[in-house]
């Protein structure tokens, strides 16, 4: 149960990087959750978004290319070629 918690802080860590990958205007999906621009990149620089947030901005973002993002900042965190431990795994969204 712990490991759920753990993961789910990892990405809202990380969030930002998904929203960068994603090709979308950051104004675009400001708008899309209803909160002011500013606010946004506050948020988005923070790793501060909501679960409802973040739930809604994976809906409109999310695409089978953004599971590679994701295993790319783990390979970029392991120097085991293409192998990463569970440990490195965690640390590359932490």
């Amino acid at each position: 149960m712990l490991d759920i918690i753990t993961d789910y802080e990892a990405l809202q860590k990380k969030f930002g990087l998904l929203l960068d990958k994603s090709g979308y205007r950051l104004d675009y999906l400001a708008n899309q959750i209803g909160i002011e621009r500013s606010y946004f990149y506050v948020k988005k620089n923070r790793g501060k978004f909501t679960l409802p947030e973040m739930k809604k901005l994976l809906e409109i973002i999310w695409k089978p290319e953004m599971e590679d993002i994701i295993e790319g900042e783990i390979l970029k965190k392991s120097d085991k070629g293409d192998y990463a431990s569970p440990k490195e795994i965690k640390e590359a969204f932490t």
